[in-house]
């Protein structure tokens, strides 16, 4: 169990991969709002893939105990 936020602050709409536990969900955030990808179920972690969003690198692994890695 497990939610990632994630917050846009310009005005253009983008679009991300969520995966959890090998199951892939697609989210666009338009612009100047939040989103929030909430899943349940035993894993804690998701990995984040950018789509058109330029992230520090190709995937963000996020865990409910460890935070962003």
């Amino acid at each position: 169990m497990g939610n990632v936020r994630i917050e846009n602050s310009d005005s253009k709409t983008y679009t991300i991969s969520i995966k959890v536990s090998g199951s892939s969900s697609t989210i666009s955030i338009a612009g100047s709002t939040t989103a929030t990808y909430s899943w349940s179920g035993g894993s804690h972690d998701a990995t984040v893939t950018g789509g058109g969003v330029d992230f520090p690198s190709d995937t963000i692994k996020v865990s409910r105990l460890g935070g962003i890695r």
